[in-house]
C-alpha cells in the first residue's frame, strides 16, 4: 500500500512539472547577451576555431552536442 502512495506521488510530480514546463514559453534570441556581453559571440567563435584547430574532429563533436541538447 504504501509503495502505491510513492508511485502515486512520483507520477503527480512528474505530471505538475511537465504541465507546469509546457505553460513556460521561451524564445531562443541570437541578440540575447548584446548588452549583457556585446563580444560573446565572438568569444564563442574564437574558442570554437580554437578547439577545432587543435582536434579537428571537435567541430562534429559539438555539432553532435547541439542536436541532441536540441532535439
Amino acid at each position: 500500500m504504501t509503495s502505491s502512495k510513492h508511485a502515486f506521488g512520483s507520477y503527480g510530480i512528474m505530471a505538475l512539472l511537465f504541465f507546469s514546463a509546457a505553460l513556460v514559453s521561451a524564445d531562443l534570441s541570437a541578440e540575447f547577451y548584446d548588452e549583457t556581453c556585446p563580444d560573446a559571440l565572438d568569444i564563442i567563435e574564437d574558442a570554437v576555431r580554437a578547439a577545432v584547430s587543435k582536434e579537428s574532429r571537435m567541430g562534429a563533436s559539438l555539432l553532435r552536442l547541439h542536436f541532441h541538447d536540441c532535439f
